[in-house]
């Protein structure tokens, strides 16, 4: 893993993005809904800052927002240099996720975390309006439609995959988990992590 991070930070390339992605979706350890940024946000409120800055995983290794809030915590610790290492990668993590695809049905942009969507959206500089989840054949989709009327798509079959083989070794019905998933509440202003 360290390789493959370490070469696509160097040469972000669609290939050396999708090496890394490929290397972290077939992770044992790989959840691509976990708690990790909400552990993490959770941290920073009360103001443990090394932590966040030595927490890391499988899950969060391409996550721009989790690199954010490492460099904010950096910052909160006086160190400049880990801050400005950690938004280079955040920043070369949304670069990566635009070089995947352009964001049609034909072409959609590809994330590891459904998370990630709504980080590469700010880069966009898009503002969320509302989600829709296509399955198409063997492929699922969702369908962001942003404030400005565009709608931008990401494949999320991995993670849906991924979730499904969680679901299925635990026993969860799958149908019930996404029946009873709620909308996230929409906040239009500018994240506090945007440093780009």
């Amino acid at each position: 893993m360290k390789e493959q991070f370490i070469n696509f930070i160097q040469k972000p390339t669609k290939a050396s993005f999708l090496e890394l992605r490929t290397f972290i979706i077939n992770h044992d350890d790989y959840e691509p809904y976990s708690e990790d940024i909400r552990n993490i946000n959770n941290l920073l409120h009360q103001n443990n800052f090394k932590e966040v800055v030595l927490y890391g995983n499988i899950n969060v290794l391409l996550s721009p927002r989790a690199h954010m809030y490492k460099s904010f915590a950096f910052r909160k610790l006086n160190d400049e240099k880990g801050a400005e290492l950690e938004a280079q990668i955040g920043q070369t993590i949304l670069e990566g996720i635009s070089l995947t695809g352009n964001g049609t049905l034909e072409q959609p942009y590809l994330v590891s975390r459904i998370d990630d969507e709504r980080d590469f959206l700010t880069y966009l500089e898009e503002v969320f309006e509302s989600q829709a989840l296509i399955n198409d054949a063997d492929k699922s989709y969702d369908c962001i439609t942003t404030a400005s009327g565009k709608n931008i798509y990401f494949d999320i079959t991995d993670c849906f995959k991924k979730m499904a083989f969680q679901f299925s070794n635990r026993e969860i019905n799958m149908d019930n988990f996404l029946k009873d998933l709620k909308p996230e509440i929409i906040k239009k202003e500018k994240p506090w992590w945007k440093i780009w």
